[in-house]
């Protein structure tokens, strides 16, 4: 009776055993896949211009951990060193331009291997439009009075561009515009007759030189 009491147990531990061996097996792997990666990777710019430089910055882990990371461009791969905590210059001269780059780093501590990935997509450098730059105005116009009776002499100079450059002028009063037309360097007298009173009139001065056309404004109130 004894004996086969020992070998009933012995049958037991038998079965028993694969099936606690497969069970540790089991913790171990969800254990293992349970393990965070801490590693992280940023990048100072996604859309970088072709010839560029592109900063890298790997963190998570003690600083000074080494690591290593592998650039996917579409015909190459580069492999470059680094250690976390440090910024590294990833020059990325001429990489295809709409081909999303993988960076894939990797580092090792405490004795796990993590993985973690980057991205970047290189674009092409655009040139800026250059803004025309408008001409400077040299053309100077002044009144004798801004303030004129009414019946009275207004003179008008203009000046800035070389002198006896022809031009024209508009005098716009309340209710009509009058022509005038003179040269540079010489005085031009009008007579504003009967201006409305308190209508600030404006006059225009057009020049044209050096291929350029050049207006100016002054004003005068009659009173």
């Amino acid at each position: 009776m004894k004996k086969k009491i020992a070998l009933l147990l012995m049958a037991i531990m038998v079965v028993v055993s694969p099936i606690s061996a497969g069970l540790t097996d089991v913790s171990s792997v969800q254990a293992e896949a349970a393990v965070k990666n801490p590693v992280k990777v940023a990048l100072s710019t996604t859309t970088p211009v072709q010839y560029s430089t592109v900063k890298m910055n790997v963190s998570g882990v003690p600083k000074n951990t080494p690591y290593t990371a592998v650039l996917h461009y579409k015909t190459t791969k580069t492999t470059i060193y680094g250690k976390v905590g440090t910024p590294h210059d990833i020059k990325i001269s001429s990489a295809t331009i709409g081909y999303k780059v993988r960076v894939e780093v990797t580092v090792k501590y405490n004795r796990q291997t993590y993985k973690q990935n980057a991205y970047f997509t290189p674009r092409a450098a655009t040139k800026p439009v250059a803004k025309p730059v408008a001409a400077k105005n040299p053309v100077k116009a002044t009144l004798s009075t801004t303030a004129p009776k009414q019946r009275s002499i207004v003179t008008l100079n203009v000046s800035g561009v070389p002198k006896n450059t022809a031009y024209t002028g508009t005098i716009h009063y309340k209710s009509k515009n009058t022509k005038v037309s003179g040269k540079v360097g010489t005085p031009n007298k009008f007579n504003i007759s009967t201006a409305a009173k308190g209508y600030k009139v404006k006059v225009e001065v057009v020049v044209k030189y050096n291929k350029q056309t050049y207006k100016q404004y002054v004003y005068f109130t009659p009173r």
